[in-house]
């Protein structure tokens, strides 16, 4: 994906593609709608592609204080559609277009709430990055794509 990334605060990260212009939320789906169709189509032209949608992100991060109160920091499935809003439709919409393989982890993760603990297992690092474990635990579902 070509662009210019650009901090607008610490937690925040956001895309232009105009290196004289400020980056918001608006630009960065304008850089990755753009970008997306030519990549998605650079890649299928060499090997099958499997599209990982985005991991459900928990409402904070996870910390010990955080696990002893799971029920403040996952999001229900409807919660996390609607921070994501159109992405995972216009990941399907490419996924079909292009006859790549779609995967959405939140089909695991979530139901009904995004768990930050699965099977005894603490998921995540953070409230977005999976740790080790909650990695592995979508290892039989994508090993399927890679035989």
């Amino acid at each position: 994906m070509g662009g210019i990334w650009q901090w607008l605060d610490p937690e925040t990260l956001f895309l232009t593609q105009d290196s004289q212009a400020s980056a918001t939320r608006e630009t960065s789906r304008a850089a990755m709608a753009s970008s997306f169709l030519p990549t998605a189509r650079a890649l299928t032209a060499v090997a099958p592609v499997v599209l990982i949608k985005t991991v459900p992100e928990l409402k904070a991060p996870v910390s010990f204080f955080n696990l002893a109160h799971l029920d403040r920091i996952e999001p229900g499935i409807d919660e996390e559609q609607h921070r994501l809003g159109a992405v995972p439709i216009l990941y399907e919409q490419v996924a079909r277009l292009h006859g790549m393989t779609s995967y959405d982890p939140a089909v695991r993760l979530c139901a009904p709430r995004c768990h930050a603990i699965l099977d005894k297992r603490v998921m995540y690092d953070d409230e977005n990055h999976l740790s080790a474990h909650g990695a592995l635990y979508f290892a039989p579902d994508l090993e399927r794509y890679f035989q």
